[in-house]
């Protein structure tokens, strides 16, 4: 539900906060005064698209923002995808539009993308607008908007994949039957193929190959400046250092015997550290003919890699597609038959799904009929009929294609929407949808903007009993021009245009019981008299007595 809207800067509107209630909230004014202003801000917010004509100050961004509770389980389904906290299931909504046309969206003070925000708004609210009658015309839309009755989306789901399934096997066999096969490049084929199975090497085999070669590499070049240091050692004669200190034990000198015994100890330690670096200097462990080996197939192994693309990944590839493209050569019957059995799978399973969706669409085809008879015999259409029409079909929504047939008159026969419908009547039907599918889907808030357009009298009291109704269980907003719709407001806010010698402005206002009597005299007769007044107050009276029924 809709709970409270705040508009800035936004085409005639300098700035207004609306706070809205639940049942029916009707919007009249003047011509030109932008009483559908209101709806078109929720458009924006629901992620119509916008561009800088948009703002009445144009060095300023507009601003428009929402509160919502929200009530759809989807709803809260997807914001815990998206990891927004919220409090008591209400969230705020906003979005600016700046003086280059870009727009920012929040949600929770958090930025959200547009697409995101209208998956989530499109589950709270519900605008019709001309769009939608042009819509319902459409018959591809039809199975669209009966699948929305049914709500079945696991069982569509398992129609779908099951046809791209099929149809991924039915390419396959379509593009094996049309392949032609040079007994010359085949034979260029195999012996590539048997380039790479004599490699007779895999990924791992060949990262560890790698390895082993660059330590080999290490080793290799440490081997001459190894070898130095040996002779150069074998060269040093530390018995030097001994035979000084032999001599230094002859002199009856303190000082000197302590350094005696100190050079004697460097004798030790130097001997020690010699023998060590000999020990650690050994080359046993390096084999020149392992390493010439590996080098060899290393190089074998990058020659045929570069060959076939840029690392042995790509080499995998490479092969596993030469094998496939091999084997439909050499096995195309089998693989064809192969093929075949699993289509004749696929076709089956599909054919199972596809066939219990289209009794379940059946079903639900007859229900929406009489419901839609229902509603539409309640908005003067009492002669009426409404029936969906099934046709054979077979793609990844199942084996139907339906259009929504109706017949206006007595004994006339059914025919499409666009051939038999005039625009009044179309308004109504889709009011009539709007009724059955908004309690289907959970939808909080209807927004009907001018729906009552090529009506009057006693069918407009009748749409605006049947909004009134509808109102009962969700919220619901409506712009109108004629007195017996807006006569059923629980909520009427006035529309109104404030000229300056500056600017324009237009200005929203709840109206009381009194307030309401006179738009009602103004919009039925133009102005507001004693008598005009009296029609007001017998229409308000006669819609009053008609919402206790």
């Amino acid at each position: 539900m809709l709970e409270n809207i705040y508009v800035k800067n936004f085409v005639l509107i300098d700035e207004i906060s609306l706070n809205f209630n639940e049942r029916l909230n009707i919007f009249t004014g003047e011509t030109g005064a932008g009483k559908s202003l209101i709806i078109d801000a929720i458009s924006l917010l629901m992620g119509k698209r916008a561009n800088a004509e948009y703002l009445k100050n144009s060095d300023h961004p507009a601003i428009i923002e929402a509160v919502i509770t929200i009530e759809n389980p989807q709803s809260k389904h997807l914001l815990n995808e998206l990891a927004i906290d919220y409090d008591d299931d209400q969230i705020i909504v906003s979005r600016e539009i700046k003086p280059n046309g870009k727009s920012l969206f929040k949600l929770n003070n958090r930025s959200i993308t547009s697409a995101n925000l209208k998956l989530l708004l499109n589950n709270e609210i519900d605008i019709h607008s001309q769009h939608d009658t042009n819509y319902l015309l459409d018959d591809n839309h039809h199975l669209m908007i009966l699948d929305r009755f049914i709500d079945d989306e696991d069982l569509k789901k398992q129609v779908s994949e099951s046809y791209h399934e099929y149809l991924k096997t039915s390419k396959k066999i379509k593009s094996l039957n049309e392949q032609t096969f040079n007994p010359a490049q085949m034979e260029f084929l195999k012996s590539q193929v048997q380039e790479i199975d004599n490699l007779n090497m895999n990924e791992s085999e060949y990262d560890e190959l790698t390895k082993q070669v660059k330590s080999y590499e290490s080793k290799a070049n440490n081997l001459a400046l190894m070898q130095q240091i040996r002779e150069e050692l074998a060269n040093f004669n530390e018995g030097d250092l001994y035979n000084i200190s032999k001599e230094l034990t002859k002199l009856d000198d303190e000082n000197i015997n302590k350094l005696q015994e100190q050079l004697l100890d460097c004798y030790y330690n130097l001997d020690s550290i010699k023998q060590e670096l000999l020990a650690n200097l050994n080359n046993d462990d390096f084999d020149e003919t392992t390493y010439n080996e590996m080098q060899e197939r290393l190089f074998n192994a990058n020659r045929i890699i570069r060959k076939y693309g840029t690392n042995f990944n790509q080499l995998t590839e490479a092969y596993e597609k030469m094998q496939e493209e091999l084997n439909a050569y050499e096995q195309k019957e089998d693989i064809l038959a192969e093929l075949n059995t699993k289509l004749t799978k696929q076709l089956k399973i599909y054919n199972k799904y596809a066939q219990r969706l289209h009794e379940l669409r059946v079903k639900k085809a007859e229900e929406l009929s009489i419901l839609v008879k229902k509603e539409i015999t309640d908005l003067s259409l009492p002669n009426a009929d409404f029936k969906v029409e099934f046709n054979e079909a077979m793609n990844e929504l199942g084996i139907d294609d339906v259009t929504f047939m109706v017949s206006m008159n007595k004994n006339q026969p059914f025919a499409k929407l666009n051939k038999v419908a005039s625009g009044g009547e179309l308004n109504r039907l889709m009011l009539a949808l709007k009724v059955i599918f908004t309690k289907a889907n959970h939808i909080s808030t209807v927004i009907f903007d001018e729906i009552d357009t090529g009506v009057s009298g006693s069918v407009a009291f009748n749409i605006g009993a049947k909004m009134h109704k509808l109102a009962r269980d969700v919220q619901v907003f409506s712009v109108t021009h004629l007195a017996p719709v807006a006569c059923f407001a629980d909520y009427y806010y006035q529309v109104s245009k404030i000229d300056d010698k500056d600017t324009t402005n237009t200005k929203v206002q709840l109206l009381d019981e009194n307030g309401i009597i006179e738009e009602l005299a103004l919009i039925t007769s133009g102005n507001i008299d004693e008598t005009s007044k009296q029609t007001a107050h017998n229409l308000r009276e006669r819609s009053l007595k008609m919402k206790e029924v």
